[in-house]
This record gives C-alpha cells, structure tokens and sequence, in this order.
C-alpha cells in the first residue's frame, strides 16, 4: 500500500524531468508504415483462411457426424462421475462448515 502511494504521488504530483520519461524504441513514423504491412498481411490470411473453409464444406460435416456416430455415450459412467463429483462438493461443504479458520474466506464465496 506504501508503495502504491508513493507511485502515485510520483505519477501525480511531481513535475516530470526528460528522465521520468521513456523514449519508444523506433520512430512514429516507422510504426506506422509496418502496420499498413501488417493489415495486409491479416488481410491476406483471413482471404486464405475463408476460402479453404469454403471449399472444405461438405467434408468437413461428413467427417463430423461420423465422429458423432463413432463415439457412444456410456450412461453408466457419466452418473458414476457425476454422483462422485457431487460426494466431493459435500465433502468440501462439511469441512467448509466445521469452522476452520484458514478455510472462512472460502465461506464468502
């Protein structure tokens, strides 16, 4: 907190010196001139990206539904984890209720 104040009042409140102050590493102008090379090379990839997910279309749905098919959803299992997962957050709750003080800030939440 002493720290934060102290940076405040410096950032704030002290005029500023040449040496407070630090010098960017390339020119405004530089940085200018990369970013129209930057967009268009963003540009460039989205133009590639969108066309090959034009042309993967169709296979790509096939590919998805016949992984939906191939995977089977075990009922069973995903109660068993289900039930096991909610024995845990009781577990949890219990210890939380006993009264801990380590675990009070967990209470609040």
């Amino acid at each position: 907190m002493q720290l934060k104040l102290k940076i405040n009042d410096k950032l704030m409140f002290e005029k500023k010196s040449k040496q407070d102050l630090v010098k960017f590493g390339r020119s405004e102008t530089q940085v200018f001139r990369d970013q129209v090379g930057s967009y268009a090379d963003t540009v460039k990839i989205l133009e590639r990206d969108n066309q090959w997910l034009l042309n993967a279309g169709d296979g790509f749905k096939k590919a998805a539904k016949k992984l939906d098919d191939e995977q089977n959803f075990d009922r069973e299992k995903y109660s068993s984890l289900k039930k096991e997962i909610k024995m845990k957050k009781e577990a949890k709750e219990r210890l939380l209720q006993q009264g801990f003080p380590e675990f009070k800030s967990y209470l609040r939440l």
